[in-house]
């Protein structure tokens, strides 16, 4: 089978993608699959465009781009399966190939991109989600208005491996600390008649359980659910961190070091080093003791990745109270859960202690994967749903990357040329190579200036 995936991977290179892709592109090629990849977060104009919302949100490319060379490349491939994480994708893409299109939901409908694309090409459309609430939302949506037999709850999956090996940290952490989308509208609508109003909303939101939903008054209108639900998850994970760090807390991920300098105790917790593939997060989560899982403010009845990855190693998942964990976990254990940052702290305290806890934990977490966790469970759930096959043993498999490079109109290169005769330092070859358009064109008007001076 010839599989085009289509994903979003925000790394310093197109060919570095995050462990949950890994393990599944992985899994395609060790089934005898053909994958090409596109990472659009390197050949978009502007990523602000892809979480607009989602009757807004649209991955327009640069302009730099040879849209026929790009369109040829994709026709030669001849995709037989396309699967686009969260419909992120070339715009046209969905004319132009003659397949099924999976689009797979790994947040909730709400970030979707390119929702008219969707509406358009419903025909060729099936989706995935792992959520049963957004199942539901799914097929009974008429603004879709998609068969109920072409949407599938297909689970996430994971292929971390369990090695035994010296656990030398306490507690990890991998993941992002996200920044305060709702500032501005804030500082519109402070008001000192507001204050307490705002005030008691924040904080039915820092202490909702996950079932509860928030009542937005309309004095607050400019506000949203989702702004809210955001800026629980970035109090969250911060609280969190704080209350957990002379634990011996290790914290992976971007955007830490802001909030670090201004608190000392997770100064010396947070690692710079980039941790995102498979590797990194098999090599941290089987030398903790103990991994913690912050749900995604958009996963409700669902749970995030790490989830399964953390389950499958020698590490102790330990999570903020999930409904989606407690059924995927119901007949091999209880996963301890917290419901608040000092919760949290006491039951960590308690499973450091205890060793003989944990260690019931994670093997009867890893049972659960074993039996239902892997991508080898999956592809047959996908098999089944879209009637086409993707395990062949007999066929070797293999993965290639598009390329935004093979497809650069010829002056974009040309500019290129000039920046190699004129030796400039990688550095700046760099950001020639991957900022937007606008920021491309300031450069390259200095360059001409500076080759006129000559």
């Amino acid at each position: 089978m010839r599989i085009l995936i289509s994903l979003q991977c925000q790394l310093e290179e197109e060919e570095k993608i995050y462990c949950f892709y890994e393990g599944f592109i992985n899994s395609l090629i060790k089934s005898g699959n053909k994958v090409l990849i596109i990472n659009n977060a390197f050949w978009i104009k502007d990523r602000a465009t892809i979480h607009a919302g989602v009757e807004t949100s649209k991955t327009e490319y640069d302009e730099f781009l040879d849209i026929e060379r790009l369109e040829e490349k994709i026709k030669d491939f001849k995709p037989e399966l396309v699967i686009s994480f969260n419909n992120v994708l070339y715009r046209n893409l969905v004319q132009i190939v003659n397949c099924p299109v999976v689009l797979w939901i790994i947040d909730s409908f709400s970030y979707l991109s390119n929702f008219d694309i969707l509406k358009e090409n419903i025909e060729k459309y099936y989706i995935f989600v792992a959520s049963k609430e957004e199942y539901q939302f799914i097929i009974e949506n008429k603004n879709i208005n998609i068969p109920p037999e072409k949407v599938h709850l297909i689970n996430w999956a994971t292929a971390i491996n369990s090695e035994t090996v010296i656990q030398d940290k306490n507690i990890s952490f991998i993941g992002t600390n996200f920044g305060n989308t709702l500032s501005e509208k804030l500082s519109i609508l402070r008001d000192p008649n507001n204050t307490s109003s705002l005030k008691a909303i924040f904080l039915d939101s820092f202490n909702r359980k996950e079932d509860n939903e928030i009542v937005i008054p309309d004095l607050f209108k400019e506000l949203n659910l989702s702004e809210f639900d955001y800026w629980s998850l970035i109090e969250w994970r911060a609280v969190l961190m704080i209350y957990l760090a002379d634990l011996d807390l290790n914290i992976y991920g971007a955007n830490w070091d802001s909030l670090a300098k201004e608190i000392p105790a997770l100064n010396i917790c947070v690692s710079n080093e980039a941790k995102y593939s498979l590797k990194h997060n098999q090599d941290i989560y089987n030398s903790s003791k103990l991994l913690i899982n912050i749900n995604h403010s958009q996963a409700k009845t669902g749970f995030s990745w790490r989830v399964m990855d953390v389950m499958a190693s020698n590490g102790c998942l330990v999570s903020k109270y999930s409904k989606g964990i407690k059924e995927f976990t119901k007949d091999y254990i209880d996963i301890p859960m917290f419901d608040s940052p000092w919760g949290a702290r006491e039951l960590c305290q308690k499973l450091l202690k205890d060793n003989k806890w944990r260690e019931e934990i994670v093997k009867a977490s890893q049972k659960c994967i074993q039996e239902k966790g892997r991508w080898s469970h999956r592809l047959v759930e996908m098999e089944r749903a879209l009637g086409l096959s993707l395990i062949n043993n007999q066929t070797i498999g293999e993965v290639e990357f598009l390329k935004k490079a093979e497809v650069l109109e010829n002056s974009y290169n040309r500019f290129d040329l000039i920046f190699r005769a004129k030796r400039k330092t990688k550095h700046l070859r760099d950001i020639f190579l991957q900022r937007n358009i606008h920021a491309l064109q300031k450069i390259i008007n200095v360059l001409m200036k500076i080759m006129q001076s000559q």
